[in-house]
């Protein structure tokens, strides 16, 4: 069960202890007071008193997804094609241009200028260039791992666990890095973080 900020239109999950109360009631209120305003094969939005109820019944991971982050991600690629936008970070990247010719360069930008450089220059501006900070031990050659960059967070995997946690798996430049194993390791909650970051960094140009 979830809770959706009127402002920013995040899912937040309920905490545990309530979340039983809260259903049930809930239920009762879709039931008898419910108007449908739409739905999918398993999704539906209703108008209810005082706001308006998603139901997910046996959703597929793609429509709940869409109806969870579909209004993030078109908000994502509007902001991405704004004109001002789009002058902002045409003209910081020709100051990085300039720079770079004058051998002035930030060497912890990374524009790719004969891909995407745009959406590139964006990254940059918005998250930096580093999703993790902190120290990891290679198991195998022992190097070690300061910071994660978002440049290279591309060939980063997940990593089976046990318990269900997140563990990522981020490739060592020393050893082979086609070798899953030969890898450095986040877990948990700061696996989990570092995630969210890195899909957030790769997806800034949203979805239409």
């Amino acid at each position: 069960m979830w809770s959706i900020c009127d402002h920013c239109a995040r899912w937040n999950l309920v905490p545990s202890e309530d979340r039983g109360a809260q259903v049930g009631r809930l239920e009762r209120i879709a039931r008898d007071r419910g108007k449908l305003l739409s739905a999918t094969e398993n999704v539906a939005l209703l108008e209810v008193p005082g706001g308006e109820l998603v139901r997910i019944g046996r959703a597929h991971l793609a429509e709940a997804a869409w109806w969870r982050y579909g209004k993030e991600l078109q908000s994502r690629r509007n902001n991405y094609e704004r004109p001002g936008k789009r002058i902002a970070g045409y003209a910081f990247g020709a100051v990085a241009l300039i720079t770079d010719g004058l051998g002035l360069a930030d060497l912890s930008l990374g524009i790719g200028w004969g891909d995407s450089p745009l959406a590139d220059i964006l990254r940059y501006r918005h998250f930096g260039w580093a999703a993790w900070y902190g120290r990891k031990d290679c198991p195998f050659c022992g190097s070690t791992l300061r910071a994660l960059r978002y440049d290279v967070s591309w060939w980063t995997f997940l990593l089976p666990s046990e318990d269900n946690r997140v563990r990522l798996g981020v490739p060592c430049p020393r050893c082979d890095p086609w070798t899953p194993e030969k890898v450095f390791q986040l877990e948990a909650d700061e696996a989990e973080s570092v995630l969210r970051r890195i899909l957030a960094y790769q997806h800034i140009t949203g979805a239409s």
